[in-house]
């Protein structure tokens, strides 16, 4: 009897390549995101040989000039040409109340409401200056936060601080201690040691001094007309007493990066409100201009008017 042929096997056996083979290693952790910065920190410190408190404020004002101010130049652009757009907003409302005048006026003002606002939010798009782009500089305030818990790291006792922790904490935190020693000894003036706390308060005072100017100073230039605007106004103005409580207790390589990022920013908004300042409202439509609108209706035109002007 003829031996019996095998065939060749259906499942070949699966060969990998080298550039296909995982490996796994239990001690090769991966870098965190605070691994990252800090390590930048201190490589700057390190290359241009400059003091942590004269680093610390270069940082701040690096991050705000990269990150903050070509957010504020665009918003306030666009700010600019919503301003610009005014009399062709007001005159599209009066258009709209002429249309709609024959309807009952418990229904007026809500229907002349809806349709101002689609009309205005068509004219913005078509000039590219929707209102969810006055609001980028906000971008900044995660930078700040990540900027802030990165300094943090490099400080003693960073390992039980929450905001290092909401960042995944450092694989190797002695090393980043032993590499940022110098914020111990590198300070200026009454505060040497940068891992303290300020014991003359002078730096929370400065930091919740900037802050506190920074919103009556917008106030100031651009005064809150919607109530609402006003309640955001004045609760930014009580909000800079628990700030200036939680900088008390803080450490003073922090409360200076806090410091110095207020300061640029109160002066950013001074230097812009004298060399870029925004154009002026023209005045509001008069009620004489609506001589085809009955009377009882033309005092809830005037509400939808001043509604648009509230920006």
């Amino acid at each position: 009897m003829p031996p019996r042929l095998l065939r060749p096997p259906i499942l070949r056996p699966l060969v990998l390549r080298p550039g296909h083979v995982r490996y796994f290693h239990p001690t090769r952790p991966q870098a965190s995101f605070l691994d990252t910065t800090t390590t930048l920190l201190t490589d700057l410190h390190s290359t241009t040989h400059l003091s942590w408190s004269l680093l610390i404020p270069c940082a701040a004002v690096t991050l705000r000039v990269l990150f903050t101010l070509p957010l504020t130049l665009y918003s306030r652009s666009k700010m600019s040409t919503i301003i610009s757009l005014l009399p062709l907003t007001e005159a599209r409302t009066l258009h709209h109340a002429r249309e709609l005048r024959g309807q009952p006026p418990h229904i007026f003002e809500s229907t002349l409401r809806k349709t101002a606002k689609k009309s205005r939010n068509q004219l913005w798009a078509r000039w590219g200056c929707q209102q969810w782009k006055l609001f980028l500089p906000l971008l900044q305030i995660p930078v700040w936060v990540a900027a802030s818990a990165s300094l943090r790291a490099l400080m003693p006792g960073a390992a039980d601080d929450s905001m290092v922790s909401f960042f995944g904490g450092l694989t190797n935190p002695e090393e980043v201690a032993r590499e940022a020693a110098g914020l111990m000894t590198e300070g200026f003036g009454w505060v040497q040691d940068l891992t303290a706390m300020d014991p003359t308060l002078a730096l929370p005072v400065m930091f919740g001094a900037a802050v506190l100017a920074n919103v009556r100073y917008q106030a100031y230039i651009n005064p809150p007309q919607s109530t609402n605007a006003k309640r955001i106004s004045n609760a930014l103005t009580v909000m800079t007493v628990p700030m200036f409580v939680v900088s008390c207790g803080m450490p003073s390589g922090l409360v200076l990066y806090w410091a110095s990022s207020a300061v640029w920013s109160l002066g950013l908004t001074m230097a812009l409100q004298r060399y870029r300042k925004l154009p002026e409202k023209i005045g509001r439509c008069k009620v004489e201009d609506l001589e085809d609108v009955d009377e009882e209706k033309r005092e809830d035109v005037m509400k939808v008017v001043d509604r648009t002007r509230m920006l």
